[in-house]
């Protein structure tokens, strides 16, 4: 009868998948997962590629993986933005207003044809002419 053979070196660590998909879909780092496994990220990579095959049955990488499910997570959390907004939430309201619509608080005022204001263009005018101006410019 043979002599069963030692084991040697560190046991080879498991990776909860379940607890792995959870982590890139909030953005989790490689080395924030592999830090909260206890192992390296080239143990995070070598698990990832014998877990998830592609259709040809070759490993896939951590960056593609990861990727697949960062893409998830964002749209999660857009869909979250955007439903805060809908319920009445300002900030998200003016958030997303300047991030997809191209609002902004800024305030430019034009002169002629669409141009910079010309100090010319104010010289000529009468005191009531240019308060009239002001009140257009404050929106009065």
């Amino acid at each position: 009868m043979m002599a069963k053979k030692k084991a040697t070196g560190r046991p080879r660590i498991e990776i909860d998948f379940k607890r792995f998909e959870e982590f890139c879909v909030v953005q989790s780092t490689l080395e924030e997962i592999a830090g909260w496994f206890d192992c390296s990220p080239d143990t995070i990579e070598r698990r990832v590629a014998e877990h998830y095959k592609d259709e040809n049955g070759n490993g896939r990488t951590f960056a593609d993986v990861s990727g697949h499910l960062r893409s998830k997570g964002k749209t999660s959390l857009r869909r979250a933005q955007f439903q805060k907004a809908l319920r009445g939430s300002d900030k998200m309201l003016i958030h997303l207003g300047k991030n997809y619509c191209g609002q902004s608080d800024k305030h430019e005022h034009t002169g002629k044809d669409g141009g910079p204001i010309q100090t010319d263009e104010l010289s000529g005018l009468s005191n009531e002419e240019l308060v009239e101006r002001l009140k257009i410019l404050r929106g009065e």
